[in-house]
């Protein structure tokens, strides 16, 4: 930087003298004059490129900033708030190929009614195996059952491992049927319960909401989901998709 105000200073004095130098010494002090100026020119151009080059890391570091910014927030923020992304965790994988019964104590509801007073639901009620369907759901593509209290089980199509589930219903901020307390638990094959999850499906956030469960290392023979109450609906509850997901990269600690 200092060579450079050194040679646009020079510059100026050899402008300014150059009508008092002798012509025979006017070439010299001329070639001078050029070489300088060229010089000043050449160090311009670096600057400006030196200014480019720092403004483009400035950019570069501002925009890994927010990055950071940002994945610091989705791993602080609960799960539940992060539940409208469709995109699955690293290296996390949907379990498929599961089934889907009835408790024992519930009553699957198949008399004519009409959800939110509008969209009739058929007489004989879809099977529970409809809740882990892939498609989207829409109104009334769910497994109803009398009262608020119901029971679903699902059987793994091996012994795995389960890390956590997600509940959905299509319009859970005005259904009074959808799912509310629930619990969670995996059994095993000798058929002891052991407890993963008590959870709340809230209605004031996304239709679709996940829940991590404990004991991940464990592999399971089912899948037990007990719903406990719903929003407010006295006479059946709508389950439209219960899924499953494991972690490929958990710790396998078979029991």
């Amino acid at each position: 930087m200092l060579f450079t105000f050194f040679l646009l200073a020079v510059g100026i004095i050899l402008h300014r003298i150059s009508d008092k130098i002798p012509r025979d010494l006017m070439p010299k002090f001329l070639w001078s004059s050029k070489f300088i100026s060229q010089m000043f020119q050449k160090n311009s151009e670096e600057l400006e490129c030196s200014s480019q080059i720092r403004y483009l890391s400035l950019q570069l570091a501002s925009a890994e900033k927010a990055l950071r910014k940002a994945l610091r927030l989705r791993k602080t923020t609960p799960e539940y708030e992060l539940a409208h992304t469709l995109i699955l965790e690293p290296r996390e994988v949907l379990i498929l190929d599961a089934q889907a019964v009835a408790g024992a104590d519930t009553v699957e509801w198949g008399t004519q009614l009409a959800l939110w007073g509008l969209i009739p639901l058929w007489q004989a009620a879809p099977p529970p195996d409809i809740v882990l369907s892939l498609r989207p759901p829409t109104p009334s593509d769910c497994w109803p059952f009398s009262g608020s209290r119901g029971e679903l089980i699902v059987s793994l199509p091996s012994q795995t491992r389960v890390d956590r589930v997600s509940i959905e219903h299509v319009r859970p901020d005005t259904a009074r049927s959808a799912p509310r307390n629930f619990t969670i638990y995996g059994t095993l094959a000798n058929g002891t319960w052991i407890k993963l999850k008590d959870g709340v499906y809230q209605r004031h956030l996304p239709t679709k909401q996940y829940y991590s469960l404990q004991h991940k290392t464990i592999f399971w023979d089912k899948i037990v989901f007990q719903i406990l109450s719903n929003h407010g609906n006295t006479k059946y509850t709508c389950i439209y998709r219960f899924h499953l997901y494991k972690y490929t990269n958990s710790d396998l600690i078979k029991v």
